[in-house]
């Protein structure tokens, strides 16, 4: 159960050390300005620190082995749905 939960921790960081190293290709493809773009990612990060406040207080309820099997369906299905869009050319 350790070594699933470390990696999730794992994922976790990654996907948001993504989005600074991904900064520049994504304002220059979607035409966002510097500012546009700290907007955006300040509202991610806001979203990201209420969800964790959520699932903190779900942690106090929620049995660990059901919370980390329920956040693993909810990601994987979020990012079934990202896999089957067409590639943008």
């Amino acid at each position: 159960m350790a070594v699933l939960l470390f990696l999730f921790i794992v994922v976790n960081f990654a996907a948001k050390a993504v989005l600074g190293l991904a900064a520049k290709p994504i304002t220059a493809e979607l035409g966002l300005s510097a500012t546009q773009y700290g907007v955006i990612s300040s509202v991610f990060f806001l979203v990201f620190c209420l969800a964790a406040a959520g699932g903190g207080v779900l942690a106090d309820r929620v049995p660990s082995r059901w919370l980390l099997l329920g956040m693993a369906v909810v990601w994987a299905l979020t990012k079934s749905r990202s896999w089957r869009q067409p590639a943008s050319e």
